[in-house]
């Protein structure tokens, strides 16, 4: 296993340790396929769930029935997937659904979580989305234009605002990542 040190440039808050007080911490994992550790839902997930485009109730029903097919085993793996799939075949399309549908609400929303610091001790910076460069340990990166889109950065403050996402005053943050 390699180590990769990274160079990111991003226009955001940043937040240092993640605050304890971020809407995406008031609410532990979905999923019931019996992962003992409860940890905080994330970013991406609590935006699935606060825009309305979850898969976690289908992947719910898959884990449901993944007990009864193979106990003992982690439900989660293809082999399981596949069977499933082949008795409910309407399980996937509304899956796909689900994953477009996600997609498109990522692309959609003003702001992404960067994690810098290191895997080990993950610092963040909520960023206004499309305005990150990342470069990796010897691939340097030209960076065209430090403009702002304004009409994002407003979307983003009134985003942040409605959910008590911290994003006073964002500015440009040169950071690492040591993963």
């Amino acid at each position: 296993m390699s180590v990769s040190t990274d160079g990111i440039l991003t226009f955001g808050v940043d937040l240092g340790e993640e605050p304890e007080d971020l809407p995406w911490q008031a609410q532990t994992d979905l999923y019931d396929d019996d992962d003992e550790d409860e940890e905080d839902i994330g970013f991406e997930e609590w935006l699935y769930i606060t825009m309305g485009v979850s898969s976690a109730t289908l992947w719910n029903e898959y884990y449901e029935w993944a007990r009864g097919w193979k106990t003992g085993d982690y439900a989660h793996d293809n082999e399981g997937v596949k069977a499933y799939e082949k008795l409910h075949p309407e399980w996937r399309v509304k899956l796909d659904k689900s994953y477009e549908e996600q997609h498109k609400v990522e692309k959609e929303c003003p702001i992404e979580l960067i994690t810098h610091c290191s895997g080990e001790y993950p610092m963040y910076i909520v960023a206004l989305r499309g305005h990150t460069t990342k470069a990796w340990r010897g691939s340097p990166e030209v960076i065209e234009s430090l403009n702002v889109d304004e009409r994002l950065l407003s979307e983003a403050k009134i985003f942040c605002n409605k959910y008590g996402i911290p994003f006073d005053d964002p500015k440009w943050l040169l950071a690492s990542y040591w993963g």
